[in-house]
């Protein structure tokens, strides 16, 4: 299956309903969302949250995100309605590296760093979509250090402190 492929497949899971949501785990977390439901929850795309593909990480309130994270697109973004922010990224990796691959400056470190500045654990004082960020990829990209030496840097350095405030996941595909 192609990076493509995969991810219109998570698109369309998430295009879904609730239902589908539950049956979609997520693997090595460093929160307690064991699923895709654990995250987003009862909400509905279309009426809670829209999808937003390839589109370049916007600054938020900061000056500081347009000089990380300017022109930087992630596959996919969860946008809530109810408080406009981006909650959960999603990007998706078949055989490909990590976009500046470099430890600490690796896009998958962006995106969490993204979050972390441009959203709210809980925004206005009230519950939203849970923040989240994702690498959707089979098995064999995870095992393949070579390809996954950034996720991994990331989960081992920033995962322990950062765990309270922004789960970073790997959502496993099933295929391999």
């Amino acid at each position: 299956m192609s990076e493509i492929a995969l991810q219109e497949e998570i698109l369309a899971a998430l295009r879904s309903n609730a239902n589908k949501w539950r049956n979609i785990p997520i693997t090595k977390s460093t929160s307690e969302a064991r699923t895709i439901f654990d995250l987003i929850g009862d909400r509905e795309h279309g009426r809670d949250f829209d999808l937003h593909t390839e589109k370049p990480l916007v600054k938020g309130s900061s000056v500081l995100s347009v000089e990380m994270f300017g022109g930087l697109q992630p596959d996919i973004v969860v946008w809530s309605k109810r408080s406009s922010q981006n909650r959960i990224v999603i990007e998706v990796k078949q055989g490909t590296e990590a976009t500046h691959k470099e430890d600490d400056a690796s896009q998958f470190l962006r995106y969490f760093l993204h979050l972390l500045v441009t959203s709210d654990p809980r925004p206005k004082g009230k519950a939203d979509i849970d923040r989240g960020f994702l690498v959707a990829a089979p098995t064999p990209w995870f095992e393949r250090q070579s390809l996954s030496q950034a996720w991994h840097h990331l989960v081992k350095q920033y995962g322990p402190p950062a765990c309270r405030d922004i789960p970073h996941n790997a959502w496993r595909t099933a295929r391999r």
